[in-house]
């Protein structure tokens, strides 16, 4: 769930295409298809989410070993 109202979304993806100067989705009455530079997109931003949290769990992790002076 992206916790974020449709208007709100529909929005920052307008503003996205404009930013890009490429349609990222195909919209019709029964939905949405990414074009080929939405799938493009969505494949880096897959690998930064995936980044994101090993970056996470990596700081948490390094938080466990207690070090340095007391």
């Amino acid at each position: 769930m992206l916790h974020i109202a449709q208007p709100a979304l529909s929005q920052q993806l307008v503003t996205l295409e404009a930013e890009l100067q490429q349609q990222l989705l195909i919209r019709t009455k029964r939905g949405v298809t990414p074009t080929e530079a939405g799938k493009v997109l969505y494949g880096h931003a897959q690998v930064i989410l995936r980044q994101c949290e090993q970056a996470q769990s990596d700081v948490n992790a390094s938080g466990l070993a207690l070090s340095g002076p007391v």
